[in-house]
């Protein structure tokens, strides 16, 4: 809208008032770079363009942020801001202590056979919370009906561990915020957790 309101006014002066054409106005506008929002990565909607109005009840579709070196990654639905100085801590210290129980080794094992809460850290007024979902998507069939990558799962150590280091190596980036995320390894969702304040 402002360049058009641009050219009409170059126009004006040109050919009302008999002023020159100022080399700024009557250069073409130029075309945006192709850049799509980032705010909207599954779809093609390019930076600058009209973008549809959201539903009432629409949820934005969640980052998909891998783990270097493995198969793991999240589904991350990012929330609100929150104070880095209260909330990175709480991460840190959940990853430290899954590299205190792997090992410099790396061992890895299956952190619980439950599908409830599984994993908790909490630092003063934020906590993160972690649970396994593979029982729970899983146990109302029988295993001869089951397709092929439904087999029960349960998360272990290293997933988790490949998990937090996509999150903080997100929001350390991007900025910290509270979240939730699904936790994925091979094609299988193997987990659910929430960052955020302590409930």
């Amino acid at each position: 809208m402002v360049k058009y309101g641009l050219r009409l006014v170059a126009v004006y002066a040109v050919l009302v008032l008999g002023l020159p054409l100022s080399p700024i106005l009557a250069a073409p506008a130029r075309d945006s770079p192709g850049v799509h929002c980032q705010n909207a990565p599954y779809t093609q909607i390019v930076a600058g363009d009209m973008t549809p109005a959201r539903k009432r009840g629409d949820v934005p579709a969640p980052l998909i942020l891998c783990a270097p070196e493995s198969r793991t990654y999240i589904a991350l639905t990012p929330g609100l801001p929150a104070d880095t100085r209260q909330i990175r801590p709480v991460v840190i210290s959940a990853y430290q202590r899954i590299l205190n129980i792997t090992g410099p080794l790396h061992e890895d094992r299956i952190i619980s056979f439950s599908s409830g809460w599984i994993f908790n850290t909490t630092i003063g007024a934020y906590s993160l919370k972690v649970k396994n979902v593979g029982v729970a998507n899983t146990r109302h069939r029988m295993w001869w009906s089951r397709p092929v990558n439904t087999v029960p799962r349960h998360m272990t150590y290293l997933e988790l561990e490949n998990a937090l280091l996509a999150l903080y190596t997100h929001l350390n980036e991007r900025g910290w915020r509270q979240a939730q995320f699904e936790i994925w390894d091979a094609g299988r969702e193997v987990g659910f957790a929430t960052l955020g304040p302590e409930l």
